[in-house]
């Protein structure tokens, strides 16, 4: 039974996660608003758009 644990556990989908580096979110945030450029058409060095517009709201 004990190996049957540890392998279901195993196999559960990982939640959540880290948050990127906050100096990239900043710097994507504050590109946004300095260029007037929609979320979606941020540069990917700034990462998700996503990520970025979800910590802002």
């Amino acid at each position: 039974m004990g190996a049957h644990r540890a392998a279901a556990a195993g196999s559960t989908p990982k939640r959540g996660g880290r948050w990127r580096d906050h100096r990239q979110v900043i710097d994507s945030i504050a590109f946004k608003y300095r260029t007037g450029t929609p979320w979606m058409d941020l540069p990917e060095h700034f990462g998700s758009w996503k990520g970025a517009h979800n910590r802002l709201r």
